[in-house]
């Protein structure tokens, strides 16, 4: 740790003021450990020159904004942290005079309550999220740790039981929540177990974790570390240079997006309101003026965004880490969209997706976003990268590179979507981009879901959504950093992991893990994003509902290590794409089912051509009657002329054709043309069906929706 925290030791003078931990009740709970280790680690504080962090105890009070993006957790309080000493921190962690008295202190009976509460009261404070610089968790036993402590054998890390897994867990959400509330590079976090601690740093590709030792007997590890952060400055603490508070007027200026917000659509005033919510403070993030394209560069007079909380995020700690803003331009005072992620660093291998979005306009792709600006962030001369890899000795970590982008469209996720037929065309478009970009630019999305379909209602040009004589909202092909460009599919994997999402990965991609990406899973994965959103928002046939739970787990969720440490898919999957027996009738969506049936019996026809071999080497309809349709959508005249997609002869439901019918687009997008040319009969758009689903709560480590 000593190589991370460039601070700078205390002088003998100032150690000489140091106070030891003697004072920590050991053996107590972990509120009366506290006010002893607080006391030690004020003393340090105290003989800095700059006062810029404080030591707070907190393992009473979460935040009040809850945590989470969408603040549906709420009860993650670290015991004690330290916290900036800026009027905007001590404003959300400081506690009223009643708050103190309803400590769980005032409930302990005799004199030992005055003692705990006296000894607690200087520091007592609430959790904040937005500013905790580094969290301090305390257990007064070896029991439920996510690490061995104090054990005599070094090589013993890990704690081997179940407690411990939950630990490991609990310690890996402190780290996530603090990263996506706040603009950090990285964070340091202690854990202390009785008179043993360890010291972490967690960035986007992993943490950094010290050998234990006894900070008691000898105290001068804890306090140095804590002497050199308190010297240190924030980029030094993890925090990104590039990010600052907005100022009061620009923050204002966003809020009401330049002052007019009759000018926006529905949709856009709904997200600008998420994204300017109460508890999330506004940031400016500034980019350099190389990372705006040519034509934006020149006339621009500020190169910086504002954003407050995120409309999508990530939950875990390590990877991609995508965070994606609704955010507001200080230089054209319009809405665009902000991708904040942590890419691989291999730009041989994985290409920045700057450099795809160019190859993909030059080569007139449709249904695609606007590129404004991307770029390596503090490139090139300070880009930000992670460290953890570099400690990594008996595991292989993937290096990752901070990494953002901004698009001029704010587009609404595909799963919003208002009835069936608009998912369908929508989902159409952006297999046209799809198909544009394989056969004229080269390029495989390899990460097809519905997180990456996204629809544009809200074009500026009145003309943009109209399809032939037919005006409707059109979709998008979003999210490229997981792409392939043709030349470089036959050199083997990019990644040490296979990249997609994993309810949307192809069967064969899930059961053969060094299979490399084919246009004919990414295909797949297009059926797979409408058969999810299927079940999920609309209704099945009385008959086949209560086995929907079992069904969508063993297709979508289910899971399995094989004895090379390989994450497979359940052979369910496997077992579909090879029959095509569509088992969920739907009640109220003929034309929905027609389209899912077809889609089906075009896999089964691919999968009758796979050798399953050779690959292993390498690497019933309902008799219940539906429910009445309650629209209709008519075709319209022009349909064809939309994408200019070739007729083909559709696969019949009656016979499977032993044909690789997922080898172009052509079977695929002839089924879309085919049922889109008729009457669109549809029903009802249900709320998500899974919500109370039991595996919901314990899903696939990989997965991610």
């Amino acid at each position: 740790m000593s190589k991370l925290t460039t601070g700078g030791d205390p002088t003998p003078e100032e150690r000489a003021r140091f106070k030891d931990f003697s004072g920590v009740k050991l053996g107590e709970t972990e509120l009366e450990m506290c006010p002893g280790f607080c006391k030690a680690v004020k003393s340090v504080l105290d003989v800095l020159p700059k006062k810029e962090l404080v030591i707070k105890d907190t393992a009473e009070w979460p935040d009040l904004h809850g945590s989470g993006y969408d603040g549906s957790y709420v009860d993650l309080k670290p015991d004690t942290g330290l916290y900036p000493t800026t009027d905007a921190a001590l404003a959300e962690y400081k506690l009223a005079e009643k708050e103190l008295q309803a400590s769980k202190t005032n409930k302990q009976k005799g004199s030992k309550k005055q003692e705990v509460l006296r000894a607690r009261r200087d520091h007592m404070a609430r959790v904040s999220w937005n500013w905790l610089c580094v969290p301090f968790e305390f257990k007064r036993g070896n029991d439920n740790v996510p690490f061995e402590f104090g054990h005599s054998d070094p090589s013993k890390f890990f704690k081997e039981s179940h407690a411990g897994e939950t630990a490991q867990g609990q310690i890996a959400e402190y780290a996530a929540q603090l990263l996506l509330r706040q603009h950090r590079v990285f964070t340091f976090m202690v854990y202390v177990v009785g008179p043993h601690a360890r010291l972490m740093r967690w960035d986007r590709a992993g943490a950094i974790v010290t050998e234990s030792f006894n900070y008691v007997e000898c105290p001068d590890k804890m306090r140095t570390f804590i002497y050199r952060l308190g010297k240190m400055n924030n980029v030094e603490r993890g925090y990104d240079p590039t990010v600052s508070l907005a100022s009061t007027e620009d923050a204002g200026e966003m809020k009401t997006c330049g002052g007019d917000l009759s000018k926006l659509s529905e949709t856009r005033r709904k997200y600008l309101a998420e994204a300017t919510k109460a508890g999330w403070p506004i940031y400016e993030i500034k980019f350099h003026p190389k990372d705006f394209e040519d034509d934006a560069a020149v006339a621009r007079k500020r190169y910086s965004f504002l954003v407050g909380r995120p409309r999508f995020a990530r939950s875990s700690v390590t990877g991609r880490a995508t965070k994606g803003y609704v955010a507001y331009d200080t230089d054209t005072k319009k809405l665009v969209f902000l991708k904040d992620s942590w890419r691989a660093d291999d730009s041989v291998r994985i290409p920045p997706e700057r450099e795809t979005y160019r190859r993909l306009h030059a080569s007139q792709v449709r249904f695609l976003a606007t590129l404004i600006c991307a770029g390596d962030v503090g490139a090139p001369a300070h880009r930000q990268r992670t460290r953890s890899q570099e400690f990594a000795s008996s595991i292989v970590l993937d290096a990752r590179v901070h990494y953002r982008l901004v698009v001029k469209q704010v587009g609404r996720p595909l799963e919003d979507y208002k009835h069936s037929h608009e998912m369908v065309t929508v989902v159409q478009d952006a297999l046209q981009a799809h198909e544009d970009a394989w056969l004229i630019a080269g390029v495989l999305h390899g990460d097809i879901s519905p997180g990456n379909i996204l629809i544009d209602d809200d074009a500026e040009d009145g003309d943009y959504h109209r399809v032939g004589k037919l005006k409707r909202p059109i979709g998008f092909l979003n999210d490229w950093d997981l792409c392939k460009y043709k030349e470089d599919l036959t050199k083997g994997a990019t990644q040490t992991q296979r990249s997609g999402t994993w309810q949307f990965m192809s069967a064969l991609l899930l059961q053969y893990p060094g299979k490399p990406s084919t246009l004919s899973d990414d295909l797949e994965a297009f059926v797979h994003t409408i058969t999810w959103l299927s079940l999920k928002h609309h209704s099945i046939r009385k008959n086949r509902r209560n086995a929907l739970e079992n069904y969508v787990y063993l297709i979508y969720e289910q899971w399995r290590i094989n004895e090379c440490g390989d994450h497979l898919g359940g052979l369910e999957k496997l077992d579909l794409m090879q029959t095509g027996r569509w088992k969920f009738p739907l009640a109220d969506e003929p034309s929905l089912e027609y389209l899912l049936r077809e889609l089906m019996t075009c896999c089964a026809s691919h999968y009758a051509t796979v050798d399953l071999d050779e690959l292993e080497r390498n690497t019933q309809p309902s008799s219940d009657p539906p429910l009445a349709p309650s629209g209709r959508i008519k075709p319209d005249a022009e349909h064809e002329a939309k994408s200019g997609i070739r007729k083909v002869l559709k696969p019949q439901t009656s016979q499977v054709v032993h044909e690789p019918t997922l080898s172009s687009h052509n079977h695929v997008a002839a089924i879309f043309q085919e049922v889109l040319s008729h009457d669109w009969l549809f029903g009802t758009k249900l709320e998500n069906q899974f919500a109370s689903f039991a595996w919901q709560n314990s899903r696939n480590p990989l997965s991610s929706l």
